[in-house]
């Protein structure tokens, strides 16, 4: 959070994959710093999608060197499957998607892939569906069912994506006659990371307004985009109405401009600088960032978005006991006093009461997890973590007063982008991987 006086602020926040330790640190705005996990978590979920795309391996060579088949119908059977299995991750917040787009009927598919349709059926059921009979039919199976929508089904799902991301790219960059060469079945954080789900958005609008290539809110663009998004708009105002309310009055600050990616691609360039494993983009984390860092903006004009929820045993107990300067506790005005007790040296002592957060660290604790969760990929069991920094805007004046073009914004924005650096890596730690990114930026001139 870089700001100067009351009217300009700029909102940085940035996640990032790789195979740190789960510890979440505790300050807020700039940077957010999402590794995932801990390295025996993170080896254990990698090692359950290793598994998955070796076990989908046997069908889509199969598939891909069908010589009665020709590369562009084997290719439309990968297109076919991807998009069934996006639209299941899409909607996996919404249980009237899901339970709509789980199921698949073995005569549809069959339609649709006139062509030696078992290719597609066998990878279908190596992404995680199932054949379920009919028993009003005599037991003759007639759906593929997808789920349960936990890691069981997951890991597949998102196996068998990177394996159809990875041979399309191939084909892409080679040509066709390049689908018949063997596929690596290892998937990398950076595998994942990559993966955009076909949604070009991340919050569902309440308008059905479109959303700008890369963008936070809005309905897919793409005619060939799996409809709906990561985050529905009923799942956020049920569980964050704050954020949803403050998503409809303040959208100016959730759209990115010029200066805005001027900052992120910036940002991105010296932290690659003297790596050998340049940091991948994670356009989905991208977006993360993006609505993290617009909230951050929007929560310091509207500090009811930070309101920390209580409960009627809560509120009696503030009122009774407050905290003194060295953590203990002394009774207040009402109710009974807390039950006092003698340490090992004699000492009165009273029962700690929890820390209550305040402001911004609210949205960290109670809206990041919330949201990161709806990320397949983080659902999957990865691990996200935080890193957070303020810097004041004084600092770096021209940044917000010169033409992007001008000398002195350039000047600014190479020490704006070096102190936001060497705090991210500060707050990360020695010793932490970090193998894809993604940064979003919002800017406040009032």
């Amino acid at each position: 959070q870089v700001q100067h006086g009351p009217k300009h602020r700029l909102s940085i926040v940035f996640p990032n994959l790789g195979g740190a330790d789960a510890a979440t640190a505790a300050a807020l705005p700039a940077m957010f710093a999402e590794p995932f996990g801990e390295p025996p978590v993170a080896a254990g979920v990698l090692a359950n999608l290793r598994l998955a795309s070796e076990a989908a391996l046997p069908p889509l060579r199969a598939l891909l060197c069908d010589t009665d088949l020709l590369p562009q119908q084997a290719l439309g059977q990968l297109d076919f499957i991807e998009t069934a299995l996006n639209t299941i991750l899409v909607n996996l917040q919404d249980p009237d998607g899901f339970a709509r787009f789980r199921r698949l009927r073995l005569v549809a598919v069959r339609r649709r892939i006139q062509n030696k349709p078992e290719h597609a059926e066998a990878l279908l059921k190596c992404a995680g569906f199932a054949l379920v009979a009919d028993v009003a039919a005599g037991g003759e199976p007639e759906h593929l069912e997808w789920g349960p929508a936990d890691a069981t089904a997951l890991a597949p799902a998102l196996a068998v994506l990177v394996l159809i991301a990875r041979v399309k790219a191939r084909a892409k960059a080679a040509g066709n006659r390049a689908l018949a060469e063997p596929v690596d079945a290892t998937v990398s954080v950076q595998d994942l990371a990559a993966l955009e789900y076909d949604c070009n958005t991340l919050v569902e609008s309440s308008d059905n307004t479109e959303a700008p290539s890369g963008g936070v809110m809005g309905c897919p663009q793409k005619v060939s985009a799996v409809k709906g998004a990561l985050i529905p708009r009923a799942w956020l105002e049920a569980r964050l109405p704050q954020v949803a309310l403050a998503l409809e009055e303040m959208k100016k600050f959730f759209k990115i401009g010029i200066r805005e990616k001027t900052v992120v691609r910036e940002l991105c360039r010296v932290l690659n600088v003297g790596r050998d494993d340049k940091l991948s983009n994670s356009p989905t984390l991208e977006r993360a960032a993006q609505l993290m860092a617009s909230m951050i903006l929007v929560s310091m004009r509207k500090p009811e978005m930070c309101a920390q929820p209580t409960t009627p045993a809560e509120e009696a107990l503030r009122e009774s006991v407050e905290l003194d300067s060295e953590g203990g506790a002394i009774a207040g005005g009402g109710g009974d006093a807390p039950h006092r007790s003698n340490d090992a040296l004699g000492r009165t002592t009273m029962p700690q009461t929890k820390r209550r957060q305040s402001g911004i660290e609210v949205l960290e604790s109670s809206a990041l997890p919330l949201l990161l969760g709806c990320i397949p990929a983080v659902k999957l069991g990865l691990l996200p973590r935080a890193v957070m920094e303020i810097v004041y805007l004084r600092e770096f004046p021209a940044f917000f007063t010169s033409g992007i073009q001008e000398k002195q914004f350039q000047v600014s924005i190479g020490a704006l982008k070096q102190r936001l650096a060497d705090v991210f890596r500060e707050k990360l730690g020695q010793g932490t991987e970090v193998h894809a990114i993604g940064i979003g930026c919002a800017i406040d001139i009032g």
